[in-house]
């Protein structure tokens, strides 16, 4: 059997440290075809993507990745269970069967055998967490940590690693036929100070801001001159959203629980940023990445109903391939269980709903015509064909 490698990546942007992953990940696997399941417009931590999805696929096409296939909104802007559990599902239905992964702990992919024995103890892990979050003085990831050590396993502590952990419970639950691996970071995940040739994706979104040239750390850079998205950007349109919404309803959208709705309402009227709204609601119970994915569920009024019975991806959209990721998706595409698509006119679906709705808020903050002409150019688009 040929070797399929599968990244699951956001690129946002993408820099010489990911750039790095590609080709440690080809030198250690030696793949006939290497898979990027990535994040569309908006992030794992709850942010729009700095450049829309089509630009990040053609770097990544041009930078070693044969086929790009997205991870919907409903999985890409969840936390690390979720959002694990989208990409693995989308990579074993493309038949991978290595998974190359980053990592703040050196060969953290050997810690597979204690994976094994968490999900063995899933149901008293399950109780420790809940029994810890029960308790309102720490968030999800912590209590999942604290949860572990009561049950005498490793510590997570990094985003990276506890995303690696999140891979490799999924993989072992579902039986998935896929060898996880896993390569040193070059830089730590939120460090955003900069380096001599690699910075963090959050170091140069930050540097960014400040005006600072980055073109000696993405390839992208020239991409990064003009219409950048932040999450700042929607802070009026959330403003509007959560003075005429009535409470009630907002206490049925996604992520919303135990009455945060209304201290949302009582401190949005008083903020004048949406740095300021997010430090007033950041606590030991919510995150900061808790609150900017809650923000994206209330701009885009997805409820708790709507998606209750979505559990998996329900199709596989693909954004870009090379000549050689063409010919591979062409042998896999009958043994596929879920349709896979380019455009969003070739079938009907709630998730792909979602993906629309997204797509609309994420340009809403250009300018028209320009913004009308990049949601046309999205739900046109052509997928991306490199050759290579």
């Amino acid at each position: 059997m040929e070797n399929i490698c599968g990244l699951i990546v956001e690129y946002n942007p993408l820099h010489n440290g990911h750039i790095y992953h590609i080709n440690k990940a080809k030198e250690l696997i030696e793949p006939a075809i290497t898979i990027a399941v990535m994040s569309g417009n908006f992030t794992q931590r709850g942010e729009p993507a700095i450049v829309d999805k089509f630009i990040r696929t053609k770097y990544a096409l041009h930078h070693g990745i044969d086929l790009v296939v997205e991870l919907p909104f409903l999985f890409a802007t969840q936390s690390a269970d979720y959002f694990s559990r989208g990409a693995l599902y989308l990579l074993n239905q493309l038949q991978c069967n290595h998974l190359v992964f980053g990592s703040e702990t050196k060969d953290f992919h050997q810690s597979l055998p204690i994976v094994k024995e968490i999900v063995k103890h899933k149901d008293i892990f399950d109780q420790h967490v809940n029994k810890i979050m029960a308790s309102g003085t720490t968030n999800y990831p912590n209590a999942c940590n604290q949860a572990l050590k009561i049950l005498g396993f490793m510590n997570i502590s990094s985003p990276n690693d506890l995303l690696g952990y999140s891979y490799m419970k999924e993989i072992i639950s579902n039986q998935y036929e896929i060898t996880p691996h896993s390569i040193l970071r070059t830089h730590p995940y939120h460090d955003i100070s900069l380096q001599k040739n690699i910075t963090s994706a959050s170091g140069i979104r930050h540097s960014l801001l400040q005006g600072i040239n980055m073109a000696m750390y993405t390839p992208m850079y020239n991409e990064l001159q003009a219409d950048l998205y932040y999450l700042e950007n929607y802070f009026d349109l959330l403003k509007y959203r959560l003075l005429t919404v009535s409470k009630e309803h907002l206490a049925t959208i996604h992520l919303i629980n135990e009455g945060i709705e209304n201290k949302m309402i009582a401190e949005i009227i008083n903020a004048s940023t949406m740095e300021e709204f997010i430090n007033t609601m950041t606590c030991k119970r919510y995150t900061r990445v808790r609150i900017q994915r809650t923000i994206l569920y209330i701009l885009l009024d997805i409820t708790k109903d709507a998606i209750k019975d979505i559990s998996l991806p329900s199709y596989i959209r693909v954004l870009g391939m090379s000549q050689s990721g063409k010919k591979y998706l062409h042998t896999i595409k009958n043994t596929t269980s879920i349709p896979i698509i380019t455009r969003f006119a070739q079938i009907q679906d709630p998730l792909l709903a979602i993906e629309y709705k997204a797509t609309c808020l994420y340009h809403s903050i250009l300018k028209d015509p320009k913004r009308n002409n990049k949601i046309k150019e999205e739900f046109q688009q052509p997928v991306i064909i490199v050759k290579k």
